[in-house]
Parts: structure tokens; C-alpha cells; sequence
């Protein structure tokens, strides 16, 4: 789920069929909830998600979840999704 501010809600782990989310979206949920605050990190009301250095979330967490390590084809998925940055 998404919420107005573009943001991924942290309640993304249900694991209702007749609401589950696209793969993209609960591998994305995942690396910000086990990514270094310093490098990614839930906003503090938790209803969207900063990355810090792009550098290194693009070299160390997304190629553990996709089979890339572009920041772009990862920000166009977001847009794809809604998300605004």
C-alpha cells in the first residue's frame, strides 16, 4: 500500500492473498526495514522511507533483493508504484 505522501505503510507485511502486494513492493518494504538507518530509513511518522546515500544503497542493498544496482530503474519502479521523491 502506498499512502498519500507516496511513502510505503509499514503494515505492508500482510500476508492476505486477497491484498498481497506486488513483489516489488514487499522486497522494498524489506530493505528499508532491514537497511542501516544510515543509509535508508523509515520517516518518523513511518508512512514513507529516505535514503540517505544513494551510493551506497545502490551498491549494497539492492543487489541482495533485484539483479541490479541501478538507482534509477529502482526510482522508476517507484514512480511506477506512485511514489513520490
Amino acid at each position: 500500500q502506498t499512502s498519500s505522501g507516496g511513502g510505503l505503510e509499514r503494515t505492508a507485511g500482510s500476508s492476505s492473498k486477497q491484498h498481497q502486494l506486488p513483489m516489488f513492493l514487499t522486497k522494498t518494504y524489506h530493505m528499508i526495514e532491514k537497511s542501516d538507518p544510515d543509509i535508508a530509513t523509515w520517516s518518523e511518522n513511518g508512512d514513507n522511507f529516505v535514503v540517505k546515500n544513494v551510493e551506497k544503497f545502490a551498491s549494497s542493498i539492492l543487489p541482495q533483493y533485484f539483479k541490479h544496482a541501478n538507482f534509477s530503474s529502482f526510482a522508476r519502479q517507484l514512480n511506477f508504484y506512485g511514489f513520490i521523491y
